[in-house]
């Protein structure tokens, strides 16, 4: 048979027999003999050796990869029944597959497109999560529970599919699954990573979920770097409620997995590349090029420079016989003063290192680190993610402290949320700021998805600013005033930008919907605690009954709450306050908020219909805030609301609202008024509704109160009830007419006359914005102006209302009125001209007849604004057009959650105080004066307590271990540290320890190898060299270099480490061992004594190993030489110096570092302590702290001395004052 005759099949069965690699070698013959001793069900096919032989292959996999998947699975499958029948004859015949590695088509994963659904790609990224294996149903047996046939049923998509009915008896009945009879698979999902090396700079990276199934489940796990290659598959989306979307999920469903198993395997080294890095390492200056190469920007920190590049280079990772590991890769810590360039250094090494990670310090947790235990939405199980180290900044912008948000749906400054008795010093880039934590929910933003959502506010944050802030006015009557670094979302192309960059006229995004508040408001929640509480005999047996279940008597528990003996037997009543704290002990406070309670300010309480705020409570609040007013006096208050007498059925629809909520009616005042209009007298008659309540003129205050501060606790059909309340009171609804271009036209909307409070207004408008409504603020004079203008706005506003409102109810709104402008029918230009130039690539008589092609094309060049109803209408007419990622993205801009809101002012003005900014946990946004602006809140010394001690083990095993919803497991961390610190008072203070500088834990200070210090020092030479370095590259002049040590270009170093990680494994000589043993020994001599400071230990010899190592890896020596540990004897010196000196007995003291306390400062608290045993023993259990100063100098311990060690063994806990000037042990 000719070639030409042969099928694809026969070709690939030709393929395995015969392909011969470039020695001549048999590839995949010797593999395919091996399958069945190994008990393999699949082989690994390079896709590169099958295009070489034939490429036939190449155009198969592009026009169909299932069929050729399918084919090459068969061809397989038909070479092992010749080779092996029996083999084969035990085996389900569809496990047996060829995998695919090293596809040709690589796709970026930001870059997965829908060009791609249905076709064969290849991924690279890091294994983030995986889910259990499972088994996964792929031929059912089924077994009719009527006459007992077995059925057999494929199972398609994963699906569990049933018979309809028994085919032998015809009956529609539950069938019974045979498990032992049906064929099953394994099956596991695991989400893939950008790894970073693809990230573009400044993004988030994106990830895609990967099914795995047969024997490629397992075979890695999260932190593995991997290569896949697979399907793109889809899965539909479905909405809230359970309806199935246009939009659709994608996934890949794997067909071959690659682990990238050793850090640097992904560089690709060429020929060439190879002889270069053999030519350098024959450099005798190659030490010292590689050291001037590690971030040349930054002049100086020869030393510091040196340990990083020894850093990247590593030393060899050890197993011992009895499983003990000694890891390989150094760890090493900066700190330094602001300006020493210990941020430049990071993010240079995080470059060059192969998969290298930058973090910082308050965006970094335990979790983000180590390893998270995450909830799988879709299989239910728990699943583990990597995180930062397994896997392996920003300035302080920030508010001004007026600014709005909402905070647990109550309106606040950012000013109020910080509390000042839980503020804590912290450092952000080479600013000093103030933290205070927080918790609550904020409204925040989805960009992606463009929904608003609620999210989690964990961090408020404040500096102070001397400088201009920006203050923009917004065409929706808000104003924003903030720094000009902090962020707002651009309304042309929906990215992040600094309003410092905004111009007049430019629009950006906020929300348009907020999102409900779904929580009833009892009124026993929120009734002031110095009010009474009239409790009825009935309710105080019951009370005393509950209280006698928890307390032994009522006399226990009177003496517990300190409480009268009487109040429960007597007219003796409680205060508001001490019931909540009883019934809050008790467990009943749900119970109680639940009964019709009487509450008053003094004695005589008022009893309501309701326990909770309902929709006619929240009119009546709406109509007194449009229409009304109330005074709050200790006798008496009362409220009212005013009406025209001919509004009878407002005034109705006020009294039956009354009515509801309490026993009470309104009493009514009636009033004439004549007045002159346009020459004619106009008589009218006016009514003024009243009622005097102390308890509902409270509910209106606490809601009208503060500039409505409380309004948008209100659930959803209260907050139509209350704004339907505001309409009847003062506002209208009305359609005019008119003609243009000889064209009649008609335009309906709506206006609030309220008030003249501005603050208040804007609240208002973000209540409306509860009901999805877009409105304006118009200043006038006398009153304020709200008006709702747009067509679809002034349709949801009257169809939210019409249950309420009277004017809304009988508002008679034509289908056909105009379009008027209004900003939330405004969409982004950019995305929707990217969407128009793809249609546009259509027919354009097709685009002509449908009456669209000018708005494509306009929408295509920018020409003007798109709108909604525009782009609806062009999606409509295109839809059985459209691609579905096309619609899924019309389908999001299309949602009515934001607008587009007008820059109509901005100028700068300057501001002395604090400003401030707020964390938000997991959309890193929230909406503040009705703006959506970007939280931006940086080092290693700024994590939580909680979080750095979660690195220990990382930092020592290079592992990761996690035991969380009952997974137990260890993942690799085989990574170095790179950490820099600011000192916690902004300049590195001598005069203190290191821990005292940073205010990290010694255990893990203790972690790193070699710890330096960058200290800002005035010396007129280094500071004229420093400042012609810098001035030099700003000229873009070239710095003068020593000729021995040209730098050598990243890219070109970047292989020359991976080609020494990978290739060279350098062995301890003798002669290295003994200068490390000398130079230990001899070091720790000095210690010999009792109380000597130990200068050195077992953990710093380790240290010396992987220095010296690495340093021989550098060169691509195989043997670690005696200069190499001179080397490191040397960089381990120097660090010592400065960090172990201790200035007191002038010697190196390890516990500076490694203890909480050094050599000498445990030897003076030893003689501390003993003075206080001593003064104890002689009768004063509480000592003078000046009584205790002059033993201890007595006793020859320097008086500064003695009040230092007094301090530190007061904040270790050792010692306390129980009052000023006094001293005692904290335990004796």
């Amino acid at each position: 048979m000719s070639r030409t005759d042969e099928g694809p099949q026969e070709r690939f069965e030709e393929f395995l027999r015969t392909y011969k690699d470039e020695h001549g070698t048999l590839v995949y013959w010797p593999k395919c003999e091996q399958m069945s001793l190994n008990d393999e069900t699949s082989l690994r096919v390079n896709f590169q050796d099958l295009v070489s032989f034939d490429n036939m292959f190449a155009v198969l996999v592009t026009e169909d990869p299932q069929k050729f998947l399918a084919t090459a699975s068969s061809a397989l499958l038909s070479i092992l029944r010749m080779e092996d029948p029996d083999y084969v004859e035990k085996l389900d015949v569809s496990t047996i597959r060829i995998r695919i590695i090293n596809y040709s088509e690589h796709v970026p994963l930001r870059h997965i497109r829908s060009k791609h659904i249905g076709k064969l790609i290849q991924i690279n990224g890091i294994l983030m999560r995986a889910s259990e294996v499972k088994p996964l149903l792929v031929e059912a047996v089924f077994r009719c529970r009527v006459c007992g046939q077995d059925i057999p049923q494929t199972q398609e998509e994963g699906r569990y599919t049933e018979p309809p009915l028994c085919p032998t008896c015809g009956k529609k009945t539950a069938m019974r699954l045979i498990p032992e009879q049906s064929r099953f698979i394994d099956w596991q999902k695991v989400r893939v990573q950008e790894s970073p090396d693809e990230l573009p700079p400044g993004q988030m990276p994106r990830s895609v979920d990967v099914v795995l199934e047969g024997d490629i489940v397992d075979v890695s796990r999260p932190g593995d770097l991997v290569k896949l290659t697979g399907l793109l598959q889809t899965s539909p989306d479905f909405s809230r409620r359970g309806g199935r979307l246009a939009t659709f999920n994608v996934f890949i469903e794997a067909n071959g997995v690659e682990i990238a198993e050793k850090e640097y395997e992904q560089v690709e080294i060429s020929e060439e590349d190879e002889k270069r890095i053999r030519e350098l390492a024959e450099d005798p200056y190659v030490h010292e090029r590689i050291y001037a190469s590690i971030a040349p920007s930054i002049q100086g920190h020869e030393r510091v420079k040196e340990s990083i590049a020894l850093l990247l280079f590593g030393g060899v990772e050890k197993v011992l016989s009895d499983g003990t590991h000694l890891r390989g890769r150094s760890n090493i810590l900066m700190i330094g003063d602001p300006g020493t360039g210990k941020s430049q250094i990071l993010k240079f090494v995080a470059g060059l290192a192969s998969r290298g990670l930058y973090t910082s310090g308050k965006g970094t947790t335990a979790a983000g680190l180590t390893a998270a235990v995450i909830h799988d939405t879709d299989t239910g199980a728990m699943t583990l993610e990597a995180g930062a180290l397994v896997l392996a900044d920003q300035g302080v912008a920030c508010l001004h402290p007026s600014t709005k948000v909402i905070f647990n749906n109550h309106i606040a400054t950012v000013e109020s949320l910080f509390d000042e008795r839980l503020k804590k010093e912290a450092t952000s880039g080479s600013e000093i700021v103030e933290v205070s934590p927080i918790k609550g929910g904020i409204k925040a933003f989805d960009i992606d998805n463009l929904d608003s959502v609620d999210d989690e506010c964990t961090l408020v944050r404040r500096k102070r600013h001397v400088g201009k802030l920006i203050r923009a006015r917004l065409a929706s009557g808000f104003e924003i005033r903030l720094t000009p670094d902090h962020k707002v979302v651009d309304g042309n192309s929906l990215q992040w930008k600094d309003i410092g960059s905004c111009k007049a006229g430019e629009m950006i995004l906020s929300p348009l919907k907020l999102r409900d508040a779904v929580s009833p408001i009892y009124i026993f929640d929120i009734i002031p605690d110095d009010w009474v509480v009239v409790l009825k005999r009935e309710d105080k047996n019951l009370l005393k009954g509950r209280i006698l279940q928890h307390f032994r008597s009522l006399s226990e528990f009177n003496r517990c709450f300190g409480v009268s003996r009487h109040i429960l037997s007597s007219n003796q009543q409680f205060k508001m306050g001490k019931l909540r704290e009883i019934l809050g002990r008790l467990g009943l406070v749900s119970e109680w908020r639940e009964r019709l309670l009487s509450y008053g300010r003094k004695g005589r309480g008022e009893t309501l219909r309701t326990n909770q705020v309902t929709p006619e409570l929240a009119y009546l609040i709406g109509f007194v805030y449009g229409d009304g007013n109330y005074t709050i006096r200790r006798r008496r208050s009362r409220f009212c609301v005013y009406q025209s007498a001919k509004k009878e059925d407002i005034i109705r629809n006020l009294d039956n609202a009354l009515h509801s909520i309490s026993y009470c009616d309104f009493n009514r005042y009636y009033r004439t008024t004549r007045s002159e209009i346009r020459g004619k007298q106009v008589t009218s008659k006016s009514v003024t509704l009243y009622r005097g309540s102390s308890v509902l003129t409270y509910l209106i205050d606490y809601f009208l109160a503060d500039n409505l501060a409380n309004i948008l606790m209100l659930p959803q059909e209260c907050m139509k009830a209350f704004v339907s309340g505001a309409l009847d009171a003062d506002g209208c609804v009305s359609v005019k007419s008119g003609t243009k271009s000889n064209k009649e036209y008609r335009t309906a909307h709506i206006e609030f006359l309220l008030s003249n409070n501005r603050e208040k207004d804007l609240t208002f408008i973000l209540a409306l914005r509860r009901l999805d409504v877009y409105a304006r603020l118009k200043e006038r004079e006398n009153v304020n102006v709200i008006r709702v203008t747009g067509r679809k706005d002034v349709q949801l506003l009257c169809a939210s209302t019409k249950e309420y409102s009277i004017k809304a109810r009988n508002a008679s709104i034509p289908d056909n009125i105009h379009e008027v402008s209004s900003a939330s029918e405004k969409l982004p230009s950019r995305p929707v001209s990217e969407i128009c130039d793809l249609i546009s690539l259509g027919s354009k008589s097709e685009l002509l007849d449908k009456g669209i092609w000018s708005t494509v094309h306009a929408y295509k060049n920018q020409r003007y604004q798109p709108s909604r109803r525009q782009l609806f209408k062009i999606a409509d007419l295109m839809a059985d057009r459209l691609p579905i990622p096309i619609s899924c993205e019309i389908n999001k801009l299309l949602k009515r959650d934001y607008f587009l809101d007008e820059i109509v002012s901005i100028e700068e003005e300057h501001f002395d105080g604090w400003v401030y900014d707020l964390y938000v946990k997991h959309h890193h946004n929230f909406v503040a004066n009705g703006v959506l602006m970007h939280n931006c809140i940086d080092e290693f010394d700024k994590m939580d307590p909680d979080d750095r001690t979660s690195i220990h083990e990382a930092m020592e095993q290079h592992t990761v271990s996690i035991a969380k919803a009952g997974i137990v497991a260890t993942l690799n961390a085989r990574t170095s540290i790179l950490a820099a610190a600011n000192p916690a008072l902004g300049r590195y203070e001598p005069s203190l320890s290191v821990q005292d500088n940073i205010k990290l834990p010694f255990t893990i200070l203790s972690r790193f190898d070699l710890i330096w210090i960058l200290v800002d020092t005035i010396e007129p030479t280094k500071d004229r060299e420093l400042a012609q370095f810098i001035l030099n590259m700003h000229q873009r002049k070239k710095n003068p270099t020593k000729d021995s040590s040209p730098p050598i270009p990243p890219d070109f170093l970047k292989k020359y480490i991976g080609f020494a990680n990978r290739y060279v494994i350098p062995q301890l000589t003798p002669e290295a061992a003994e200068v490390m043993e000398d130079f230990y020994v001899d070091l720790r001599k000095s210690a010999e004594g009792g109380a000597a400071p130990v200068p050195i230990t077992a953990r710093q010899l380790e240290s010396l190993v992987r220095l010296a190592e690495a340093r021989a890896r550098m060169a691509l020596r195989p043997k670690v030489t005696k200069e190499d540990a001179q080397a490191a004897v040397r960089l381990m010196q120097e660090s010592l110096r400065m960090v172990a000196f201790d200035t007191v007995t002038g010697k190196i003291d390890i516990d500076r570092l490694v203890s909480k306390m050094s050599a000498a400062q445990r030897s003076s608290s030893d003689i501390i302590l003993k003075a206080i045993k001593d003064m104890e023993a002689e009768g004063t259990p509480v000592v003078s702290e000046d009584a205790l100063l002059q033993r201890v100098t007595s006793m020859g311990l320097p008086r500064e001395r003695a009040e230092e060690v007094i301090r530190k063994l007061v904040s270790e806990g050792i010692l306390f004052n129980p009052r000023e000037g006094k001293i005692k042990r904290a335990q004796v």
